[in-house]
Formats: C-alpha cells, sequence, structure tokens
C-alpha cells in the first residue's frame, strides 16, 4: 500500500472525538482512586500501574552496557532513557517520581561511559496532551516524542519540534491494564462493571511529511524477512507500529548515518521521529531478540549512534534484556 493511501485511511482531526485526556469528547478525568488492588489503581476511567525496580537490577545493567560497548567499539555515543510511566503524574499516586529518580541516580552512579536522556520534567510540563494512555501500560506516540527531544540534545543532532510531524488516529482500543483487571474479577467482582464501562483508548502515530513507507521487518516464528508498511492498520493499539511480535525492524529514514535503538514497546514508538535524523534506523527489540546473527543484520550499517530506551523500572531485569544478555553472556 503506498504511504499517501494509508495515511488517507487515518483521519488527523479527532478533536471532535476525544479530548486531551483521550477520552471522550466533553469527559473529564477522573481524582479519585476507586481500588487499590495488586499493584494496580483502579479509578472509574482507567487503571494505573505502580512501578518498582528491583534493587539489584543496576548491577546487572551496568554490566550489561558495558557488553554493549565493547561490542560496538566503533559507536561514538551511547545514550540511555529510562523512559517515565504514568504513575509519576498521577497526583492521587505518590512516591512514583522518587521512586524513578533514586532508580536513575543508581543507574548513573554504576555505569561508566555513557550518557543518561531524562525527559521526566518535560513530560511534567506538558502533562495534558494525552501522553499515556489510561488502559495501556505505554506512553502514547505524542509521549515518545518528549523522549525523542530528550535523547536528540544528548547525540547532538537536531530536534525537530512537535508541528513538524503530522498526529494520525489509527484505531481505538482496550490495552494490555485493562486485560489484567480482567483476569482478577473473579477475585474483586466489585471492578467489573468499572471496567467494562472504560472507553477505547485513542491510538495516535506521528509522522513527517518525509516518512518512509515501510519498514524491513524480522518475525520472531521465522526466519524470515518481509517488507510492511510503517503503519499498518491489521493491529489494534501499540502494535500497529513496530510490534511486540518482531525480532528487529529497519527503518529507512531522511537523514544522515545509522542509529540503532535498542528498545522495549515503550522506546520503539521513537523510531519514527529519530528516522528524520538518521538514514536509517535499526530497532533490536530489547525483550524479545536473542541477538543471534545480530552482526549479519547490521552488515553494512556504520552504527555511530547507539540509543537504549527502556521502562525504568525494567532496566537491568534480565528477563526483559534478552539481547544486551546476549552480549554480556
Amino acid at each position: 500500500m503506498e504511504h499517501e493511501e494509508y495515511l488517507a485511511k487515518a483521519p488527523t482531526d479527532t478533536s471532535n472525538q476525544y479530548n486531551e485526556y483521550g477520552l471522550p469528547s466533553g469527559q473529564e478525568l477522573s481524582e479519585d482512586i476507586l481500588y487499590e488492588i495488586e499493584g494496580l489503581y483502579v479509578y472509574s476511567d482507567r487503571v494505573v500501574a505502580s512501578h518498582v525496580p528491583e534493587n539489584n537490577n543496576s548491577a546487572a545493567f551496568a554490566k550489561n552496557i558495558s557488553a554493549l560497548k565493547r561490542s560496538f567499539g566503533d559507536a561514538q555515543n551511547v545514550v540511555i532513557l529510562p523512559i517515565p510511566t504514568r504513575s509519576m503524574y498521577e497526583p492521587a499516586i505518590t512516591g512514583q517520581m522518587e521512586v524513578y529518580q533514586d532508580y536513575c541516580n543508581r543507574l548513573r552512579n554504576n555505569v561508566n561511559n555513557a550518557v543518561f536522556s531524562d525527559c521526566s520534567e518535560d513530560i511534567a510540563q506538558n502533562g495534558d496532551r494525552n501522553l499515556f494512555y489510561r488502559t495501556e501500560t505505554t506512553w502514547t506516540m505524542p509521549g515518545a516524542y518528549y523522549g525523542y527531544s530528550s535523547v536528540a540534545k544528548e547525540l547532538g543532532i537536531t530536534v525537530y519540534p512537535r508541528e513538524h510531524f503530522v498526529t494520525y488516529q489509527n484505531n481505538s482500543f482496550h490495552g494490555t491494564l485493562y486485560s489484567s483487571l480482567g483476569q482478577i474479577e473473579e477475585e474483586y467482582p466489585e471492578i467489573e462493571e468499572i471496567r467494562e464501562s472504560y472507553p477505547e483508548d485513542p491510538f495516535y502515530f506521528c509522522l513527517s511529511d518525509d516518512a518512509v513507507d515501510y519498514e524491513l521487518v524480522k518475525s520472531g516464528s521465522d526466519d524470515a524477512i518481509y517488507k510492511r508498511p510503517y503503519v499498518t492498520f491489521a493491529s489494534p493499539g501499540t502494535d500497529s507500529i513496530v510490534g511486540s511480535n518482531i525480532d528487529y525492524a529497519i527503518l529507512s529514514g531522511a537523514g544522515e548515518g545509522d542509529l540503532l535503538l535498542i528498545a522495549d514497546d515503550c522506546g520503539k514508538m521513537m523510531a519514527s521521529y529519530l528516522a528524520e535524523n538518521y538514514k536509517n534506523v535499526v530497532v533490536f527489540d530489547i525483550t524479545r531478540y536473542k541477538g543471534l546473527g545480530y552482526k549479519h543484520v547490521l552488515s553494512g550499517y556504520d552504527i555511530k549512534d547507539i540509543v537504549v530506551a527502556q521502562t525504568f523500572d525494567q532496566i537491568g531485569n534480565r528477563s526483559y534484556s534478552r539481547f544486551l544478555n546476549y552480549l554480556s553472556e
């Protein structure tokens, strides 16, 4: 499908459908937590997860970054982005910003020869723009812009303004936190009616006029490399773009040089922004890709810049660090 054709399917003006909270127009965001159950904060219109990293993960991450530096000795810049979470910005949930800052400080103290990027303050100053989903664990693609701008400053590349990218709406969906509530409804029947009343989250994606039409993708289920539109309309929500079911993707960009983005589902949302600055953006799924054959994947690319972007509490957790684990073994 041609670039213009699939973008034509996505309306750019959703002002009559959703407001700045990602809620149906006219519906205000609720303020009160109705239930706190198994690390989930249940509101009348959203569910928010708390995030607490394990203490020993920072040392494990330091080992992985040392291995990354050895494996990519020609790389000039390695930037690490611990990605903030919605719970940090919820007034009724206390202590989460402090947890984030404390863990970031521990990471900085353990990791040498890498630069840390922090977008938490930029998000706090722009928090009225639907930057996080209400039923999903990740930020939205408009939220990921602030990760991109923070990383770009550390890399010394042009930071394109928000207005440079057009925001489209692909579909709407209920995310993984919505499903998590469904799994505990039998034990906590009082939340069933609340959950079923949740409006779906609108899924937004952001591209510039220079955006590429396609990405090359390797599926984890076979060895095939195939070409698909950067935005697919067959999958709901965050799986529409560099979805969670792939090992790696290669985006052809509008800039110069090659970037390696090692990221989880949150971090991968920065890919189209970064493609504006680089000729190629190679995206490795940090939680899925086991690393076998990575040198072959990168043959022909001159990787000078590397970005590691992951939800902050998962950084250093071996269960969510497959590619980096492979390098350090």
